[in-house]
């Protein structure tokens, strides 16, 4: 299993416009497809899957970290 980071755009009027997403995988498509099947995708137009780490993380399948970019309190 690998970490993939996959950002999320959606309507401009949103209080946080873009969400970010950690996402263990075993590869870029799966980790969108898992974004899919829980329901996270809905809404959103995807950025490219990019493999946040170059070694197997060893953890299970599954969405890892959800929240706004850039999250509350923090520039971008």
């Amino acid at each position: 299993m690998f970490m993939y980071g996959i950002t999320g755009k959606s309507h401009a009027s949103d209080a946080y416009p873009i969400r970010a997403f950690k996402v263990v995988a075993n590869s870029a498509a799966e980790a969108e497809a898992i974004l899919v099947q829980e329901g996270y995708a809905e809404g959103l137009v995807l950025s490219e899957a990019k493999e946040l780490l170059s070694s197997p993380c060893g953890k299970v399948p599954g969405i890892e970290h959800e929240g706004p970019w850039p999250w509350p309190g923090k520039a971008a």
